[in-house]
C-alpha cells in the first residue's frame, strides 16, 4: 500500500522525534537533508507568489463583473484579515507560548525585518530593484510589484501594437512550472522534515513538543471561533436558519475533511451552491472558483498562529508593530495561495519569509499540518460559500425556496 504524502510526513516527524531524542546533539550530521529541503522551498516561493498575485489580479475583470467583483474581492480580503486578527488574538491574549528553543541560532538568517517607524515600513514595501527583491526573497515587495504589473496588464491588454497576452501567459506558465517543481520536491519533504525535527529535538530535547501541542489546539480553537462567528454573521445579515445553513454545507465540509483539498472539493462546493443553498448561478460561477484560488481564511488563521509560535520558540521579540504586520502578511499570503500537495507547508514558509522568521521553524509545524488542516480546510471552502450567499442576498437573487428544500433547482 502506497502511503500518501501526509502519512509520510507524519511518519518522518515521529521518526525525527525518536532519533533526535535517542542520538541527541550528534544528530546534527543529518541536518544537511533539512537544509536541502529549505533551499528548494526558498527558490520557488518568490516566483510562485508573484505568479499567483498577477494571475489573481488579471483574472478579475472589474469592467465586466462590476460591483459583484468589487464586493467579492472586498469580502475575501476583509474575511481573511478578520481571520488573521482572531488567530493573533487567540495566540497572544489567551495563549502565550513560553518555550524558547535552545541550540539553534537565527543570527545567520536574513529576511524582511520589521524595524523602524511606520512610514519607513511603508516605503520598504515598494521595491527599488525588483531583481534584487527576487534575489533576496523580499516577498512583500514582490507582491506589490505583482499587483502593479497585474493592473498594468489589465489596462494595456487590448492594445494592438503590443501582445500583452504573451506576457501574461508566460507568467502563468512560469507559475505552473514552479507548482510542478513544488510537487517534485515534496517527494523529499518527509526526509527533510525528519532531519530538521531530529536536529531540533536533539538540540533542545522532547520538551519542544509542548508548544506544538499548544499550537494544534490553538489553531483548532481559533478556527472554530472564526467559523462560528462567520456562520452567525451570515445568518443574521441574510436572515437564515443556522441549523439549516450548517446542514446545507455539511456535504461540502465532509468532502473537504476527507480530501483535505480545496481544489478537489470544488465540484461539491459548486453542486451545493446550486442544489442546497439556492445561490444565483452567475454569482456562484464567479465567486466560488475565484475563492477556491485566492480566499483561504483558514490559512490566515494558521499562518498567523504559526508565526507567533515560531517567534516565541526562537526567542524573537514581538512588538505591537511586528504583530500588526504579521497579520497583514498572513492576509496577503492568502492571495498567493497554492493548491499543490503540501501547500499548507508552503503557505507557512511564505509568511515566515515575509516576516523575517527563520524558515527552520517550518519543520516544527509541518509534522502537525494534517491535524491543523482538518479545521483549516472547512474555513477555506465553506467561507467561499458564505461570501457567495452574502453577495446573492445583496443582489436580491438568493433562492430561499431551494435553501429550505421547498424547491428543486432547474
Amino acid at each position: 500500500m502506497k502511503l500518501s504524502l501526509t502519512q509520510q510526513i507524519i511518519i518522518g516527524s515521529i521518526l525525527g522525534i525518536i532519533v533526535g531524542y535517542v542520538v541527541g546533539p550528534n544528530v546534527v550530521y543529518v541536518k544537511f537533508m533539512g537544509d536541502i529541503f529549505l533551499r528548494l522551498v526558498r527558490v520557488v516561493v518568490p516566483i510562485l507568489v508573484f505568479g499567483a498575485i498577477v494571475d489573481a489580479v488579471t483574472s478579475v475583470e472589474l469592467k465586466d463583473v462590476g460591483k459583484i467583483g468589487v464586493k467579492t474581492i472586498a469580502m475575501f480580503f476583509t474575511s481573511s484579515l478578520i481571520a488573521g486578527c482572531i488567530g493573533m488574538a487567540t495566540i497572544t491574549i489567551f495563549v502565550k507560548p513560553t518555550m524558547v528553543l535552545e541550540g539553534v541560532s537565527t543570527a545567520a538568517y536574513t529576511g524582511f525585518r520589521i524595524s523602524g517607524n511606520f512610514a519607513d515600513l511603508l516605503v520598504n514595501f515598494i521595491p527599488s530593484n525588483i531583481v534584487q527583491s527576487f534575489a533576496e526573497g523580499t516577498l512583500i515587495q514582490i507582491i506589490v510589484f505583482g499587483v502593479l504589473l497585474g493592473v498594468a496588464i489589465q489596462k494595456t491588454k487590448d492594445r494592438e501594437d503590443v501582445n500583452i497576452t504573451q506576457v501574461l501567459n508566460g507568467i502563468k506558465a512560469m507559475r505552473a512550472l514552479m507548482m510542478t517543481i513544488v510537487t517534485m520536491f515534496m517527494v523529499i519533504a518527509p526526509y527533510g522534515i525528519f532531519a530538521m525535527i531530529a536536529n531540533v529535538v536533539g538540540a533542545s530535547g522532547v520538551q519542544i513538543l509542548r508548544p506544538l501541542l499548544q499550537y494544534v489546539l490553538t489553531v483548532t480553537g481559533a478556527n472554530i471561533v472564526f467559523f462560528s462567528l462567520y456562520t452567525a454573521l451570515v445568518c443574521v445579515i441574510c436572515r437564515l436558519n443556522p441549523i439549516r445553513l450548517l446542514w446545507n454545507v455539511s456535504r461540502t465540509m465532509i468532502v473537504g475533511v476527507a480530501t483535505t483539498s480545496s481544489a478537489m472539493s470544488l465540484p461539491t462546493i459548486m453542486m451545493d451552491a446550486d442544489e442546497r443553498l439556492g445561490i444565483d448561478r452567475r454569482v456562484a460561477n464567479f465567486v466560488l472558483p475565484l475563492g477556491n484560488a485566492i480566499n483561504t481564511n483558514g490559512a490566515a488563521v494558521t499562518t498567523t498562529i504559526a508565526s507567533v509560535t515560531c517567534a516565541y520558540v526562537f526567542g524573537i521579540e514581538l512588538t505591537t508593530q511586528y504583530i500588526i504586520m504579521i497579520v497583514i502578511f498572513a492576509t496577503l499570503a492568502t492571495f498567493g495561495n497554492t493548491t499543490v500537495p503540501g501547500g499548507g507547508i508552503v503557505a507557512v514558509a511564505v509568511v515566515f519569509q515575509m516576516a523575517g522568521l527563520p524558515l527552520e521553524g517550518v519543520a516544527l509545524f509541518a509534522g502537525v499540518d494534517y491535524f491543523t488542516g482538518l479545521t483549516r480546510i472547512i474555513l477555506n471552502i465553506v467561507c467561499d460559500l458564505y461570501v457567495a450567499i452574502l453577495i446573492s442576498v445583496s443582489e436580491g437573487n438568493l433562492n430561499r425556496d431551494i435553501f429550505y428544500g421547498k424547491e428543486q433547482p432547474v
